[in-house]
């Protein structure tokens, strides 16, 4: 691996964690216009009370559901795929829904170099 391609991998890591950052920080806001900007055609979550549910949420239903809850975010680690990158990240919550969440979110990679969030699913660790 050369230089180059270290600092061109280098650049789009970067452009993943603002991602991932800016995502976790709009929920917290309850700020459902810089996560629409954030999402991709067609994206899907899943999170534990979906699971019981049976239901596969969209975009249009998340925006409208989101909710500040005081969280922690750590053990973040991104891996990529050419045109798509897995981020996986540890999650805390404080408050009503308390408890610990492991987040995985795949991204995919736009025309513009632009990266966005396809699908993220969310399980209760505790």
């Amino acid at each position: 691996m050369n230089a180059t391609h270290h600092s061109a991998v280098a650049g789009e890591i970067l452009k993943l964690v603002k991602l991932n950052n800016d995502s976790f920080q709009a929920e917290e806001n309850a700020d459902a216009e810089q996560m629409a900007r954030l999402l991709a055609d067609g994206f899907t979550i899943l999170r534990p009370g979906d699971l019981k549910q049976g239901k596969v949420v969209t975009s249009t239903e998340f925006l409208q559901g989101l909710a500040a809850r005081g969280r922690l975010v750590e053990d973040i680690c991104i891996r990529l795929f050419g045109e798509v990158a897995v981020i996986t990240s540890l999650l805390s919550t404080h408050g009503e829904q308390a408890g610990l969440f492991w987040n995985t979110k795949v991204c995919v990679k736009q025309a513009n170099g632009e990266w966005l969030i396809r699908d993220w699913r969310v399980n209760r660790i505790s």
